[in-house]
């Protein structure tokens, strides 16, 4: 996963890889997993898993028990296994996952999180992902496994605690399409902004009881001129383009941009982020 942090006031946009998920976040459905041993320790397509988040975020290869009866109580569900399609360079390094290698993950996972129903907008309903160890990777067992999991309402965007799954994953998706407002990223928390914050925690969007509420990111044009941007060019690029991915009335934006570093490395993304005109009091 990538973890953000502003430099200054205008937010300058500074990354972290983790190993082992992406936030995003109809193909014919699975039948739900019955439980029982994964196969070579790895997994199936539709097989269900107690987890809590830092097994799925800190993880590279999966290392809890196997798979649970999908009726029975779990977080994480499998949407995804196969052959990593993706030639990298460099898999591992020092023990973990390469930036290429995660890189290559993540958008391989993506569509499949798409064709099971969970769109980019349902930013709660994240996408995880486990590889073979690193000794089986390297004799040539590029697997990939991809789940899902929802971040919980009112816990810790660093560390948030995962809602119980229904048995059927079809239920999920059906209920992101009838609420998508409550999937989407808003937080509450203190400071200026989601990368400052000490104590973010999800809120739901549907209330409008939150402080910041997540939109995506736009490319900086791929023609803008090599030295780096100045911030009064930034933000002029961020009150359009930013508030195109729909800001509302009652929302500013707030922009977070590359650093001298990524922009030199040739990273022009700016994320946006929506902040209320006036904040709800955080509840006692």
């Amino acid at each position: 996963m990538r973890r953000l942090a502003p430099a200054t006031a205008i937010a300058v946009l500074l990354l972290t890889s983790l190993s082992g998920c992406f936030l995003i976040p109809q193909a014919p459905q699975p039948e739900a997993g019955s439980g029982g041993a994964a196969a070579n320790g790895f997994g199936n397509i539709g097989d269900c898993w107690e987890a809590k988040y830092a097994d799925l975020a800190e993880w590279s290869s999966w290392e809890g028990d196997g798979p649970v009866d999908c009726n029975e109580n779990h977080q994480s569900y499998t949407f995804f296994v196969g052959e990593l399609e993706t030639e990298v360079t460099s898999a591992w390094q020092d023990g973990s996952l390469t930036d290429e290698l995660a890189t290559a993950i993540s958008d391989e996972c993506a569509p499949h999180l798409l064709d099971l129903g969970v769109p980019d907008s349902a930013a709660r309903a994240g996408g995880y992902f486990f590889v073979a160890p690193e000794k089986e990777w390297e004799n040539g067992d590029h697997r990939i496994r991809c789940d899902v999991a929802v971040s919980a309402l009112d816990s810790d965007w660093s560390k948030p605690k995962l809602e119980k799954l229904p048995a059927d994953i079809n239920d999920l998706v059906a209920d992101i399409d009838k609420n998508s407002r409550s999937y989407e990223l808003c937080l509450m928390g203190d400071g200026y902004g989601p990368y400052d914050s000490t104590e973010a925690y999800y809120m739901d969007c549907a209330t409008g009881d939150y402080y910041w509420r997540y939109a995506g990111e736009v490319e900086y044009p791929s023609d803008a001129p090599d030295p780096y941007p100045t911030p009064e060019s930034f933000s002029a690029f961020a009150e359009i383009d930013c508030a195109a991915l729909g800001l509302r009335a009652d929302e500013t934006v707030l922009p977070y941009f590359p650093s001298q570093e990524m922009w030199d490395s040739g990273y022009r993304a700016v994320t946006c982020w929506f902040s209320l005109v006036e904040a709800p009091s955080k509840p006692v």
